[in-house]
């Protein structure tokens, strides 16, 4: 996941389409979830593959502690104690490791919006109403959401020059964003 020189938070659909949503947890969760510096958010993390713990609806996100150390701690301690929590750990060599990994339930009202999201079925994601109150600040992805007619004929001509067809807007009526490809949503 990510690539060297990218701008961090990775910009992958979990933090579009996903992120979001956890503005339900507060303005506490939102000012401390601020603090600390996220190098990138997921839906997985191959190193559980074959733990017990199984962890489906999460969110992981991936933080550098060099950046804010004392905000880190600070969220750490906090968090521990949110009944959304429910894991973390070093990220990669646990003696040299500056990422720690934080995983989190979706918030209840949302488990079927992750899984839509799974499916790549974004305009089934949110209601009217959720795409209103969560996505105020973001056009782009509400226009996936919505469905709407200039994103439309912008995403398929890009569909079209990318597989090489020529399908006229007005006749495609699927998702106006490619399904999320696991190499860019789940930690390696």
């Amino acid at each position: 996941m990510g690539r060297v020189g990218q701008k961090l938070p990775i910009q992958n659909k979990t933090l579009r389409y996903l992120t979001p949503c956890l503005k339900k947890y507060g303005t506490t969760f939102e000012e401390m979830y601020a603090s600390v510096f996220k190098i990138a958010l997921g839906i997985g993390d191959m190193i559980l593959v074959d733990q017990e713990k199984k962890y489906e609806q999460h969110l992981f996100m991936l933080i550098d502690t060099r950046l804010y150390p004392k905000q880190f701690t600070e969220f750490l301690f906090w968090i521990r104690e949110q009944v959304f929590y429910e894991d973390d750990y070093v990220h990669g060599d646990i003696k040299k490791s500056p990422c720690h990994m934080i995983v989190i339930h979706i918030p209840e009202e949302f488990k079927q919006s992750y899984n839509k999201f799974i499916e790549g079925k974004y305009s089934e994601m949110f209601s009217d109403k959720d795409v209103t109150e969560l996505f105020y600040k973001y056009p782009e992805q509400t226009k996936v959401f919505k469905k709407d007619h200039n994103y439309r004929i912008r995403f398929v001509k890009e569909l079209n020059k990318l597989y090489g067809t020529t399908i006229p807007a007005k006749e495609y009526d699927g998702e106006l964003e490619l399904p999320p490809d696991k190499k860019d949503e789940i930690f390696e």
